[in-house]
């Protein structure tokens, strides 16, 4: 299991990524949640990688963040 500092490619890097490269990144599992928030860090949306909603969002660019072991993964726009 990875962990906070673990061997996450784009998570809690401090790194901009795309939401499609996150996704793709093996970061992300069918049971993460996405919550994306705008750059001033209003939410928009959550859910998982494949829901519409989400996937409408996988060019845009951001930081990718989680705390603790959960799984909810945090995506502020850049």
């Amino acid at each position: 299991m990875k962990t906070i500092k673990g061997d996450y490619q784009h998570i809690n890097t401090g790194k901009t990524v795309k939401l499609s490269s996150l996704i793709k990144s093996g970061d992300i599992t069918d049971h993460s949640i996405i919550q994306i928030f705008s750059a001033a860090g209003a939410f928009i949306t959550k859910g998982n990688w494949f829901q519409d909603h989400i996937l409408d969002w996988g060019d845009s660019w951001g930081q990718a963040t989680k705390a603790g072991t959960g799984l909810t993964v945090n995506f502020r726009l850049a």
